[in-house]
């Protein structure tokens, strides 16, 4: 999502959907599609709207909602794609993470630290759980490479009573006082993509 805020007070959020070839010689990423998130106060006052050229038929839409709506037409168009990841706002939406349940859509989806994890000790909260993870447990992975230089971090996968749920634990090399998770799905069966085009 990418966002600023102008003047006016008019915040605009742009949800953007980017599908990466990374299973595919050569690789490669693109924006495929995208949604203008509009605050309901906006939405509610259709001259303002109108003035601004937004259509009539355009109502409030959550992030989640708007997340989903583009997920929903990739689908359809039968985009190839195993996994969907996005921000905090989708990953503390219960009816999305469930969703991509359904679809057997794999996700990997940030949570807050008070997140309810279950697991063969006991339910706990995320926070507790990475507290836990034992020195050897720690994996270092960079995320790409940065403005100055590669971005490493210490990851941490802690699994589930669910063999599909894992709890995906991200925390800095530098001390730092917590780690942030993120709730990581991946389906028995997961939505088969179509075959490359010939």
């Amino acid at each position: 999502m990418a966002g600023d805020a102008t003047p006016q007070g008019m915040q605009r959020l742009l949800n953007f959907y980017c599908w990466s070839a990374g299973a595919v010689p050569g690789g490669g990423r693109t924006l495929i599609d995208r949604e203008l998130y509009l605050p309901q106060a906006w939405t509610d006052d259709r001259d303002r709207c109108r003035r601004a050229g937004i259509a009539d038929e355009v109502a409030f839409a959550t992030k989640p909602e708007l997340a989903r709506q583009m997920i929903e037409r990739a689908i359809a168009a039968r985009m190839p794609f195993g996994w969907v990841a996005a921000d905090e706002v989708c990953g503390q939406h219960t009816p999305l993470r469930d969703w991509l349940g359904q679809q057997c859509v794999g996700y990997v989806l940030p949570v807050p630290k008070s997140f309810p994890v279950v697991t063969a000790a006991g339910k706990m909260r995320a926070h507790v759980l990475a507290a836990r993870v034992p020195a050897a447990g720690w994996q270092q992975v960079s995320c790409g490479a940065g403005a100055k230089g590669p971005r490493c971090h210490d990851w941490a996968l802690i699994a589930t009573t669910s063999p599909a749920h894992h709890l995906l634990v991200r925390r800095p090399l530098t001390p730092m006082p917590r780690a942030s998770g993120s709730w990581r799905s991946s389906p028995a069966t997961h939505r088969r993509a179509p075959p490359w085009p010939s």
